[in-house]
């Protein structure tokens, strides 16, 4: 099985003279803060999800409730109506 990546097939490789010897500090400072930054707000979002779980799930259930009830009512009514069309058309099946 292979995995699809956004990777292009052909990567062009840098000439020597384009490549970078070294990172200068200020940028290696910096791309770092970005690492941490990205790290402290996975965090976040993942302690936030936590701690919204049990009221998702009180959402999500009652929904699935709602949904329920209301397609028992609508069956309700479908059938009362289909009920009501037969004894008016004379039809004493019950």
């Amino acid at each position: 099985m292979t995995t699809q990546t956004d990777m292009p097939d052909n990567i062009p490789v840098l000439e020597p003279a384009q490549r970078i010897r070294s990172v200068p500090e200020r940028l290696r400072v910096a791309l770092d803060a970005k690492v941490m930054e990205k790290s402290l707000l996975d965090q976040l979002v993942a302690q936030w999800l936590q701690a919204l779980k049990p009221e998702m799930e009180r959402m999500a259930h009652q929904i699935v409730r709602n949904s329920a009830e209301a397609y028992l009512r609508q069956r309700a009514h479908s059938s009362r109506s289909v009920s009501r069309s037969d004894s008016i058309d004379g039809d004493t099946r019950s």
